[in-house]
């Protein structure tokens, strides 16, 4: 209800009726906005009922502003059924149609050629009447969407692919860590080392006048790991170094506090960092270097072998692959071939209402996709423990 009533509001401020409408978004989601069964993704063994690429009418959508109750405005003219939603084929029983909207981006809206993340998607070889056709990425190439649910595509040819996904938590967008949140004005997104201590970077104000921190947004608690790491106040395995060997990172050893059986890094602004909040983001490392190590190895490929690694998402958006190398949710000279390409599934649901004869294409590519399913190999546990590590 919630997003059909947010959908309604768009409509009201557009200017013309609406014809058709794109929703890209993770299996459950749209199974539940679509009125669908949800067991199959309640309990393992988890199952896809609905593979989306198909039409549907939302009969919620029946009153839209304008609607004219089809796109070729030949069903339900008088707006009766509301407009058809065009919903991407989803690959997995949690990879879903925001991944698929996201590789019609990559295959054919030329995302990839892109560097400037933030471009609109109607740059990506979307607008005007005869489209030019986009350059193909050079293959292979790994998707990786990053959120509370981390979706992963090893694409190994245009019409072949492997996908997974692991269950990341919503760490790594701060929330759930002590001093975490969401990146909003306030939010510390990066840290210094410097003869002073500890510089943080603060998402300035809207406006663009300076905020006081006051709180971690994911990329923040990345790069302050790293910078920790690098400085040898933190080990391998996500534990304080008592006794560091660099005399800047003694002096941070010095403000080390516990609280109720748990050490704490005093960061500005009033925060800290906890050993419990380490551990979450370890995690997080773990089940996303073990998800990319599978997928290479189950496609016979070192994990040095891909031509690019894509994030998308909005973490993937912000976060600094050298700070995803040096943590190891990268494998070591990967960082350099690590680009972010935003809301790639945005982009990829625009370019399917432009280009409607891509979902012909994108759908074919569906069938070429093996899902691997980590969960089920008889050494995931010891596999996700010898992850457990920050390299």
């Amino acid at each position: 209800d919630l997003t059909l009533a947010a959908v309604a509001r768009i409509a009201a401020g557009l200017p013309g009726p609406v014809r058709e409408l794109c929703v890209a978004g993770n299996s459950a989601m749209t199974a539940i906005l679509l009125g669908r069964d949800v067991s199959g993704l309640a309990a393992a063994p988890y199952r896809l009922d609905y593979a989306g690429g198909t039409v549907e009418i939302l009969p919620g959508l029946a009153d839209l502003p304008g609607s004219t109750g089809g796109a070729d405005g030949a069903d339900g003219a008088d707006g009766a059924d509301g407009p058809e939603v065009w919903i991407p084929p989803q690959p997995a029983p949690f990879v879903g149609g925001d991944v698929g909207a996201g590789m019609t981006a990559l295959l054919y809206g030329g995302l990839a050629a892109v560097t400037d993340a933030g471009a609109s998607a109607s740059t990506l070889q979307a607008a005007g009447p005869a489209p030019a056709p986009a350059a193909s990425p050079r293959f292979p190439f790994l998707l990786a969407d990053l959120g509370t649910n981390g979706e992963f595509v090893l694409a190994t040819g245009p019409d072949s692919a492997l996908v997974t996904s692991v269950a990341l938590g919503p760490a790594l967008e701060g929330i759930g860590l002590s001093c975490g949140g969401v990146a909003q004005p306030g939010a510390i997104a990066s840290f210094t080392l410097g003869p002073a201590g500890l510089v943080p970077t603060v998402l300035s104000e809207d406006d663009g006048t300076p905020a006081a921190p006051t709180h971690l947004c994911g990329t923040g608690y990345l790069s302050l790991l790293r910078v920790l790491l690098r400085a040898g106040l933190l080990d391998e395995d996500g534990r304080f170094v008592m006794e560091p060997h660099s005399p800047l990172a003694r002096r941070l050893a010095a403000s080390l506090v516990e609280v109720r059986g748990e050490r704490r890094l005093p960061l500005p602004g009033g925060l800290h960092l906890s050993a419990g909040d380490i551990e979450e983001v370890l995690k997080v490392k773990a089940a996303f270097s073990l998800a990319y190590e599978r997928l290479l190895a189950e496609a016979d490929m070192p994990g040095t072998a891909l031509d690019a690694v894509y994030l998308a998402g909005a973490l993937g958006e912000h976060a600094r692959p050298d700070d995803l190398e040096t943590l190891g949710f990268l494998p070591a000279g990967v960082a350099g071939r690590t680009r972010a390409v935003g809301n790639a599934s945005l982009r990829g649901a625009e370019l399917l209402l432009l280009r409607p004869e891509l979902r012909a294409r994108i759908n074919a590519w569906r069938t070429g996709c093996r899902v691997v399913d980590l969960t089920a190999a008889s050494d995931f546990s010891a596999a996700f423990l010898r992850h457990m590590r920050f390299r």
